[in-house]
């Protein structure tokens, strides 16, 4: 009987994830990690909100609290990494922009200035340098 019961509160988590509508504090009610969740929703909400204001930030306004709120989740590399990345190029190409302002044709074209790029090794910047900026193109507008 209760793995009857499972099966079916494992269907409708799932279910509510693909929906888009999981809340893990209904569910795991005395959790630690339900507090860190519900941060981290209210970090999104908000900066969806301050995105669509008309008065959003410039890029590196935006890079540099994001950064800063990261660096706890993200791993010394990883952090230096996407650090390397905003300095080297999102900052000097879409810096002074606001974000609301900035276009899918803006980035698909940032995309394929980016392959041209000379990268560490020989060759240019590949497809794994350049894909995040790609897949944030693909957000844009909808």
């Amino acid at each position: 009987m209760n793995r009857k019961r499972l099966g079916g509160l494992i269907k409708t988590i799932e279910a509510e994830i693909t929906l888009g509508i999981f809340d893990y504090q209904k569910y795991f009610l005395k959790s630690k990690s339900a507090v860190k969740f519900k941060e981290i929703e209210q970090r999104e909400t908000n900066a969806i909100q301050a995105l669509k204001a008309p008065n959003s930030p410039r890029l590196a306004e935006f890079a540099d609290i994001w950064l800063k709120e990261k660096k706890i989740e993200w791993s010394k590399g990883h952090y230096d990494d996407v650090d390397g990345i905003l300095t080297k190029y999102l900052i000097p190409m879409f810096g002074n922009q606001k974000i609301s302002g900035i276009t899918k044709q803006q980035i698909l074209q940032f995309r394929s200035i980016l392959t041209k790029v000379p990268g560490q090794k020989e060759g240019c910047l590949g497809p794994i340098t350049h894909q995040p900026y790609y897949d944030a193109a693909k957000n844009v507008d909808q």
